[in-house]
């Protein structure tokens, strides 16, 4: 039998084990939780906001919008988006779950969006990404979510995970 698991949170999904050919329908055996790795939260608890965080209106009327216009050159942000890279968040409109999610590709764990807030805002977020990083030459990932008032804190916390637990190909009928 081959085992097929899927880390689902939000809309970010990634395969944590199974065949190659997992890409069939498959049915579906139940939903496990799991702890997660690290939280996203803010430094402080105050609620005001540092000035590198500037809250952006109506992003999802924006985006709405952008959807049904034409196409943008490859590498273009557009207003209520973002673009992420390696060493680089850059964003004109987006939350700070949207960061928790693309901070999990990079750091190779499941970060969750502990901040209590679901309003868009405008940043750069930029680091170094070298495993050997100091913060000389430019900030670590820690010094650069500083400056935004934010930091990863290592913790646990129960998620959903989707388990399949028996995948099969279709039938011919």
């Amino acid at each position: 039998m081959r085992h097929v698991s899927l880390a689902v949170v939000g809309l970010w999904a990634a395969v944590v084990a199974g065949p190659q050919n997992a890409d069939s329908r498959f049915e579906v055996a139940s939903i496990k939780a799991s702890p997660a790795d690290s939280q996203l939260i803010r430094a402080k608890k105050d609620r005001s906001l540092p000035p590198s965080l500037t809250r952006v209106d109506d992003c999802a009327s924006i985006r709405a919008a952008q959807d049904q216009g034409p196409p943008v050159p490859p590498g273009t942000v557009r207003p209520c988006r973002y673009l992420f890279g390696a060493g680089d968040f850059e964003s004109t409109g987006a939350t700070l779950g949207n960061l928790a999610t693309a901070l999990s590709r990079y750091v190779g764990r499941l970060v969750l969006d502990k901040t209590d807030t679901n309003e868009d805002f405008a940043f750069e977020l930029k680091w170094d990404p070298r495993a050997e990083a100091t913060g000389s030459e430019r900030p670590t990932l820690a010094q650069a979510l500083d400056e935004l008032g934010l930091k990863l804190q290592s913790g646990k916390a129960r998620v959903q995970v989707l388990v399949v637990d028996h995948i099969e190909r279709p039938s011919e009928n």
